[in-house]
C-alpha cells in the first residue's frame, strides 16, 4: 500500500514540475517582455517612408499602427472627457475629481508581451488577468471578451477596458489591454500591450465592465462597444460610461507615456 502511496505522490509532482516547465517554456520562448520595443517603434515610423528601413521584424511595423493611433489620439481625448462631464452623476464626478487623473496614473504600469503563439493565448491571458489581479469568478468574464481578438482583421488593435471589483467592499479597479493578431510562419501570433492602474476607487459591489475599441489602419478609434456588463442597479448605464470615461483618458496617457509621446492631462473644472 506504501508503495502505491508513493507512486501516485512521484506521479503528481512529475504533473506539477511539467506544468510548471511548461508555462516557463512559454514564458521563455514564445514570450518576450520587450523594453525597446518603443524606442524600436519610434525609429520605424520615422523611416517608414524611406526605401530602406533597417528596423527589421514585422511586429514593430503593427505597433507602429498603435503609435500612430495614440498620435492621433486628440478627438478620442476629448469625447473621453466630454463623456465625463455630460453623463457623470454630480456625487461619482466629485469623488473622482477630488483623486484626479494623476493620482491613478502615477502608480500605472505599462507593459509589452510579443509574439504569443495561438497555442499559448488561453494560457497567456489567464496568467495575464492573474497579474491584473482580476478576482476569482471574474476571469472568465473579462477572458471570453479577450477571446474577440483571435477574431480581429489583423490591420486592427482591439482595445479591452476592464473595470471589476477587486473586493466586497465596492473598490474597483482599471485595467485596458491592447491586442494585435498577426501572421508567423502560416500561423496566428499575438502582441499585447497592457496598462494597469493599481489604484482603485470605491464605487459599488458586484461590478464587471468590458468595452471594446478598435484602433484602425490610419491610427483611426471606433466607437465603443459593450462586451459585458454587471453592475447593481443603483448605478446607471451613464454612471459607467462616465467612469469608464475618466479611466479611458488615464489609461491612454500611460500609453502614450510609454511610447514617448506627450501628451498632458486635460484639465478638471
Amino acid at each position: 500500500m506504501k508503495g502505491i502511496y508513493l507512486i501516485i505522490i512521484t506521479f503528481a509532482i512529475i504533473i506539477s514540475l511539467t506544468t510548471q516547465q511548461s508555462f516557463q517554456e512559454i514564458q521563455n520562448e514564445s514570450i518576450e517582455e520587450n523594453r525597446e520595443f518603443p524606442s524600436r517603434v519610434l525609429k520605424f515610423l520615422e523611416h517608414e517612408n524611406k526605401k530602406e528601413i533597417n528596423v527589421k521584424v514585422i511586429e514593430v511595423a503593427a505597433l507602429g499602427t498603435l503609435v500612430k493611433g495614440f498620435m492621433k489620439f486628440t478627438e478620442v481625448w476629448k469625447k473621453a472627457v466630454d463623456v465625463f462631464y455630460n453623463k457623470s452623476t454630480t456625487e461619482i464626478m466629485e469623488r473622482l475629481k477630488g483623486q484626479g487623473f494623476e493620482k491613478f496614473a502615477q502608480d500605472a504600469q505599462v507593459q509589452i508581451t510579443n509574439g504569443v503563439k495561438e497555442e499559448h493565448f488561453d494560457k497567456f491571458t489567464e496568467s495575464l488577468l492573474s497579474r491584473i489581479k482580476v478576482p476569482e469568478g471574474r476571469e472568465a468574464d473579462i477572458q471570453s471578451a479577450l477571446e474577440t481578438s483571435r477574431f480581429a482583421d489583423r490591420q486592427m488593435w482591439s482595445a479591452f477596458n476592464t473595470l471589476f471589483n477587486v473586493d466586497d467592499g465596492g473598490n474597483v479597479k482599471f485595467a485596458s489591454v491592447i491586442v494585435n493578431r498577426w501572421e508567423k510562419d502560416g500561423k496566428d501570433v499575438y502582441d499585447f500591450v497592457y496598462s494597469d492602474l493599481k489604484s482603485t476607487f470605491k464605487l459599488a459591489p458586484d461590478v464587471t465592465v468590458v468595452n471594446k475599441k478598435l484602433i484602425l489602419l490610419g491610427g483611426l478609434w471606433s466607437d465603443n462597444e459593450i462586451i459585458y456588463q454587471k453592475h447593481p442597479k443603483s448605478l446607471t448605464s451613464d454612471d459607467i460610461e462616465a467612469v469608464m470615461s475618466f479611466f479611458n483618458v488615464v489609461a491612454f496617457k500611460t500609453f502614450a507615456n510609454h511610447f514617448g509621446i506627450k501628451l498632458e492631462f486635460p484639465e478638471l473644472k
